[in-house]
């Protein structure tokens, strides 16, 4: 679950980490997967249903933008991913892309409201 900056803290390796969409993460996510927001966003919201829904390249994207903010490898982000597992990996990352998109959930403001949950609608 994230935190209300959007932050989601989990274990991998033995090692805690945090991952976290801001705007400017968001881009390098976009430039680095060659995949627009609402790609990634339908990538994992199939991928809560189907896991192979969403590919290991764009997992492995999410989380070097996500955790590293570039910092890290695209090869040590593809070790976390590992770590933790295809499934739970969309998990998280599932998690900080809706934190990062509070005002796109519903206009009702209902709590555990989803943005990726209109996608996969």
């Amino acid at each position: 679950m994230a935190t209300p900056l959007g932050v989601v803290s989990f274990e991998a390796g033995g090692k805690s980490h945090q991952m976290q969409f801001t705007t400017n993460r968001l881009c390098l996510l976009e430039e680095k997967a060659g995949l627009t927001s609402l790609e990634v966003a339908t990538e994992l919201a199939l991928g809560k249903s189907q896991p192979l829904g969403c590919s290991k390249k764009t997992l492995r994207a999410l989380f070097w933008a996500g955790v590293g903010d570039g910092s890290i490898t695209l090869a040590q982000a593809g070790d976390l991913v590992d770590a933790i597992g295809h499934r739970r990996a969309i998990e998280i990352a599932t998690d900080a892309f809706d934190a990062a998109h509070p005002d796109l959930a519903d206009d009702d403001g209902k709590a555990g409201d989803r943005p990726l949950d209109a996608v996969a609608g």
